[in-house]
């Protein structure tokens, strides 16, 4: 079956058309410009369980020294590469205090692995080994200098001891905790403390 001219100039047409097409869309994927990339906050919800992530990381792990010399690790199911930092989601770690270690979990936050800055949310647990917890929504943990400051509601118990804050910060090279806001504090005498004489 012959085809007419109209085909054949068609056929010459998209022989030429289509790779510069082709060539055009290759380029603008490698043109983007990178720093308005950035991932949504709430991707890491819809991500299957098991998922292998070629950008990402799967069960990272963090680790460093305060500038006591204390160590601290940091772990994740695994973490996304963003414009903040790396984005974690279920998050466990640890800061090895002498004398009163220190554990923390949430379920998910940020790392800044230059400034050692580990911002948490979402079911924020801080506990120490001698019976002391902080719960609250988000807390922002700088790790080298020990710091911890925690903008918004927080609570606090330990043994005899209930505490609620709007929120809490402290101060590099200190032991003191500045609680701020509608401040309630409840004292509850221990065992120990009501058997002494």
């Amino acid at each position: 079956m012959r085809r007419g001219p109209g085909y054949t100039r068609f056929v010459r047409r998209a022989k030429i058309v289509l790779p510069i097409i082709a060539v055009m869309l290759l380029s603008s994927i490698f043109l983007i410009d990178q720093d308005r990339i950035d991932l949504r906050p709430d991707i890491l919800d819809n991500l299957p369980e098991g998922l292998d992530l070629e950008e990402g990381l799967v069960s990272p792990r963090f680790s460093g020294t305060t500038e006591a010399g204390d160590p601290f690790t940091v772990a994740a199911d695994y973490a996304l590469p963003g414009l903040d930092g790396y984005r974690l989601r279920n998050i466990e770690g640890r800061l090895e205090r002498p004398g009163d270690p220190l554990d923390l979990t949430a379920t998910r936050g940020t790392y800044d692995s230059e400034g050692e800055i580990l911002i948490l949310d979402q079911g924020v647990d801080l506990a120490t080994e001698s019976g002391y917890r902080m719960i609250s929504e988000v807390a922002v943990l700088a790790l080298v200098e020990s710091t911890v400051e925690v903008p918004v509601p927080v609570e606090i118990t330990g043994p005899g001891i209930e505490l609620n804050a709007n929120a809490l910060r402290t101060e590099p090279g200190s032991d003191m905790i500045w609680f701020e806001g509608d401040v309630r504090l409840k004292l509850t005498p221990t065992e120990s403390e009501e058997s002494e004489p």
